[in-house]
């Protein structure tokens, strides 16, 4: 029979289970989660904990008792196959499109072995990705080998088929699955045909589950859901708001002996080791024994036999490799004879030694290459744990839990999916999804459980819980407490080292972000302009931010000029990126073309309505410019480009296009001057047009993303209140009179150019936080931590 229990807490689920009769198995999805549920089992006799792989392995010794057992083909032996035989039937197929095949057929593979049902999937791929999954399917089943979903399979169709084996009759738990393929799903219901399967999951989950997911495929009429009593949940936390640049500072403050401390990372590694400052921290991170010297040993082949060669002459060569007292080396050597060992085994094809070859060969080296865990050594007692996201199961409840968040850690995960919408609906109607949203929502659950029974104090900035989408989600309904922040920093002395160097002087022409670059920071502006070392990274599989924001203005710019109509719009966007995808010779993912496809579509289609309501607001006919270039030459020179201007009988809009709301100016600070782009713009303009004396100018920010966050300042009263009937965005009439204001601008800009070039010190002052938050220097800098004279 078929159980799933719905839980509200893992020590409610555990109590129930334990009192009751006969063998119980907990079979997990990895090793560690089965670490961390033995540590919370009371070690009774009738309670076992393994992995699937192992409870799998066990199946098989007991259904097949002498002969016929599966033999079951690894990824390394299933690599060396259809690689060597792939220059047979498909030589022109490239490394890296032989890899991306292999693993889209090994994934399809875990919804069915049907390949006549994957027809839709094949169809939405390319040609030649297409053809090499076929000849991967064709080569399995021409060899009779299995592959880990065959063998699922084959378990599945012997447990159907078989009588009750005394030696399986107790009761399964399936621990900790966040998902199961469809071939696993099959596995168990096979199993519960005669054995007694439990399946635990969160009862605050079981609202969140779709029809596509793992748990909705097992559910049937056979299948009987028991939910246990409702545990109200409390999940609370201290929460010691710190920049997260001093992380480390803060827990050596506070740390203390028995201390875990949990770092917000999907895997530890060897970077994380020193962030913690203790000599008497216990960690384990995995570690490959001997990756340098496969890497070595196949740099070293590649040399060799780049332009070519056979097996005899490359096993002659590795004979050659090996260097007395070196055991690493003779280790990967040896590893890289065993492949070759493993070819002649498999197959009589002639095999030829060519780039692809060697990188294969590299490949199924580094599978097969001894992995072990890299664990401190101290002469300390080593009381303190340094654990990360993937080991919450196996946190002490008993002992204090300090959670670190760091801005500079990448997203524990991403909520995006791995495959189209088309391809999802196709693969949904033959098996489970993997959900990146349910993996998340698991996260949560597993907040909320340690986060009810443990002590846990956070480190984490107010910004991170602002901005990032995955922890504000991940401590929603957990009640932060803040605690006083009796921390002082120890006295030290920051050294400015760049003071010391010789520093060049400004000489160029001036431009609105330059400007403003120098009022936000004077030593970025030095990096961004003057030294000019800030790294210009190029993505090839993606656009970089100011790209993005090109792409925008420009299909913008051409829709006003073509006078389109907005159901143009998204033919205009494609086309648009088409242009730049070629200028920059970018290969985007499929996913990605798409997502950034529907970004760049909606935000134009944002700034376009925006400018028609506004428009419809004036009453007037308004001619719009995008990108609208000027270069001029006073006291100073000032060139670039406006972002849009817009002109009327009676006014005139000087607007920049903004993503989000975050990246505009405020109007106090437009006013003030302490923002002047947009005042730049309004020079710029006088010099341009005529008739700029005779209008009434309104200057702005178009937020992209919600239009209705823009804000304008004007001082047409008139215009005002057509504006906030309208309600298409903020608005706020000058304090002051315009000219004098426009008059206090340019005196301001000509200050500021004369300020630039007699700049020597080029000081590290943030005028406001927010300029260090997308600035590249931001890791190295000093910031304001020297007081400048």
């Amino acid at each position: 029979m078929m159980q799933i229990v719905y839980f509200s807490r893992k020590a409610q689920f555990i109590t129930q289970l334990e009192t009751q009769v006969g063998e119980v198995t907990f079979v997990t999805p990895s090793p560690l989660k089965a670490d961390g549920l033995r540590s919370r089992l009371t070690g009774s006799k009738g309670q076992d904990v393994i992995t699937i792989a192992k409870f799998t392995s066990e199946l098989v010794q007991v259904l097949w008792e002498d002969e016929g057992k599966p033999d079951v083909k690894r990824k390394a032996d299933l690599l060396l196959i259809f690689g060597i035989l792939k220059n047979k039937y498909f030589p022109d197929l490239g490394y890296e499109q032989f890899t991306q095949a292999y693993n889209l057929f090994s994934d399809l593979r875990s919804f069915t072995l049907n390949e006549e049902a994957l027809s839709p999937v094949m169809d939405e791929q390319p040609e030649e990705i297409q053809k090499a999954v076929q000849l991967f399917w064709r080569l399995l089943d021409a060899t009779g080998y299995l592959d880990e979903h065959a063998a699922y399979q084959k378990i599945t169709e012997a447990l159907r088929s078989s009588e009750e084996k005394e030696e399986l009759n107790k009761t399964y738990v399936f621990w900790g699955f966040q998902h199961l393929n469809g071939q696993q799903v099959d596995l168990l219901k096979a199993l519960a045909i005669r054995y007694r399967v439990i399946i635990p999951f969160p009862l605050a989950l079981k609202e969140k589950l779709k029809k596509g997911d793992w748990l909705s495929w097992i559910k049937d009429a056979s299948v009987e859901e028991l939910d246990l009593p409702v545990h109200v949940n409390a999940p609370k936390a201290s929460w010691l708001a710190v920049n997260s640049r001093e992380n480390a500072l803060r827990l050596k403050d506070i740390i203390q002996d028995g201390d875990q401390v949990i770092l917000g990372v999907s895997k530890l590694a060897a970077l994380h080791m020193d962030f913690l400052p203790s000599s008497k921290v216990n960690y384990k991170i995995p570690h490959q024994l001997i990756d340098a010297e496969v890497k070595e040993v196949g740099q070293e082949l590649k040399e060799k036999f780049g332009k070519g060669g056979d097996l005899v002459e490359l096993g002659k060569s590795l004979k050659g490799m090996i260097v007395f007292g070196e055991f690493k080396r003779l280790k990967a050597v040896q590893l890289y004879q065993e492949a070759l060992k493993a070819i002649t085994e498999l197959t009589d094809e002639v095999v030829t030694v060519d780039r692809f070859f060697l990188k294969l060969l590299n490949e199924v080296v580094s599978l097969n290459q001894p992995r072990s865990s890299y664990v401190p050594m101290s002469p300390t007692d080593l009381t303190i744990e340094l654990k990360d996201m993937s080991t919450l199961e196996d946190v002490n409840r008993d002992r204090r839990v300090i959670l670190c968040i760091d801005e500079r850690f990448e997203d524990i995960q991403g909520l995006g999916q791995n495959y189209t919408e088309v391809i999802q609906k196709s693969l949904g109607a033959l098996g489970p999804l993997k959900r990146n949203e349910l993996e998340l929502h698991f996260k949560h659950w597993e907040f909320v459980d340690l986060f009810t029974d443990a002590k846990v104090l956070v480190l984490m900035s107010q910004a991170t819980l602002k901005h990032s989408l995955i922890w504000k989600r991940l401590f929603a309904g957990i009640e932060l407490l803040p605690v006083e922040e009796d921390f002082k920093s120890p006295a030290r002395v920051v050294t400015d080292h760049f003071q010391k160097i010789d520093k060049k002087i400004f000489d160029g022409s001036f431009s609105a972000s330059k400007f403003q670059t120098f009022l936000d920071c004077p030593r970025k502006f030095y990096f961004s302009y003057v030294d000019k070392i800030v790294p210009s990274v190029a993505l090839e599989k993606d656009f970089d931010p100011m790209v993005s924001g090109t792409i925008i203005h420009k299909i913008i710019e051409v829709f006003h000029k073509r006078e389109l109509s907005e159901d143009m719009l998204p033919a205009l966007t494609t086309e648009i990126m088409g242009e730049f995808i070629a200028e920059r010779k970018l290969k985007l993912p499929r996913e990605t073309y798409l997502q950034r496809q529907l970004i760049f579509n909606q935000r134009a289609l944002n700034g376009i309505q925006f400018l028609k309501k506004l428009e419809e607001s004036v009453g007037e006919k308004v001619k719009w410019n995008i990108e609208e270039e000027f270069n001029l030459v006073e006291d100073y020179k000032l060139n670039g480009k406006i972002d849009c201007v817009g002109v009327s009988d009676h006014h005139m809009f000087l607007l920049d296009f903004k993503s989000t709301k975050f990246a505009a100016s405020s109007n106090k600070e437009v006013e003030e001057l302490e923002s002047i782009q947009l005042w730049a713009y309004a020079k710029a303009a006088s010099v341009k047009y005529d008739n700029f004396a005779t209008k009434s100018v309104v200057l702005g920010y178009v937020v992209l993303d919600n239009p209705s966050e823009s804000n304008l300042l004007l001082s047409d009263t008139d215009l005002m209140v057509r504006l906030k009937d309208a309600r298409i965005c903020r608005q706020k009439v000058f304090k002051e009179d315009f000219a004098a204001l426009f008059k206090s601008a340019n005196e301001k800009m000509v200050s500021l150019a004369l300020a630039i070039r007699a700049e020597k010190n080029y000081a590290a002052i943030p005028r406001k936080a927010n300029a260090c938050h997308f600035c590249e220097l931001t890791k190295v800098c000093v910031k304001s931590e020297l007081k400048h004279v």
